[in-house]
């Protein structure tokens, strides 16, 4: 209102930065990003209008040092979790399943999870939401309402009844005690992708 500039919080720009550009390649990849999520988030069309301003450009030694910083600041740390297998117990006699207990004791199942991954997976719905919104499948109405377009919706119409036919003759086979042939797997695998 007054012309004066704003500023955001260091720690909400940084994690905003992190988590959205933390697996870029080069400089342009920064600028494409921030292209893309701009459309759905106001401080990504900030970053891309200082990022492509022809009034205030960017020197290549400033560009170089945001590239190089992004890319070096994600932590990563790994933790390796080892578990002993779970046994099945069902129709087993008790010797049996002594037996295995005492086996997998002497085995280890080893899990390496990132340390984050919690954290990702709690904001997938977000990145979700503002990936579909910055998608080729939303378009905008006079007043900036975002609607999907018709042509993705047909698509996505036809994949559903591709998928629910296929489940439904897997459905059937299994009922009339048939097998189910890879076919019908491979037409859901398909369909999904």
């Amino acid at each position: 209102m007054f012309q004066l500039p704003v500023t955001e919080d260091f720690n909400y720009v940084w994690n905003q930065i992190m988590e959205n550009l933390w697996d870029i390649d080069s400089y342009q990849d920064i600028v494409d990003r921030s292209a893309k999520l701009s459309n759905t988030t106001p401080f990504f069309k900030a970053l891309y209008d200082i990022l492509t301003s022809e009034e205030a450009p960017l020197s290549e030694n400033t560009k170089t040092q945001l590239e190089v910083t992004i890319k070096s600041s994600k932590v990563q740390l790994d933790t390796i979790e080892t578990k002993h297998p779970k046994v099945n117990t069902y129709g087993k006699s008790d010797e049996k399943i002594a037996a295995d207990i005492s086996a997998s004791m002497k085995k280890f199942d080893w899990v390496v999870s990132d340390s984050d991954n919690l954290r990702k997976i709690s904001r997938l719905p977000e990145r979700w939401s503002g990936a579909f919104f910055a998608s080729d499948a939303i378009d905008r109405d006079n007043s900036g309402r975002p609607f999907i377009k018709k042509e993705f919706g047909e698509y996505l119409t036809k994949r559903c009844t591709k998928i629910n036919s296929a489940i439904n003759v897997i459905r059937k086979r299994i009922n009339n005690n048939q097998q189910v042939d890879d076919t019908k797997i491979q037409e859901i695998k398909d369909a999904l992708l």
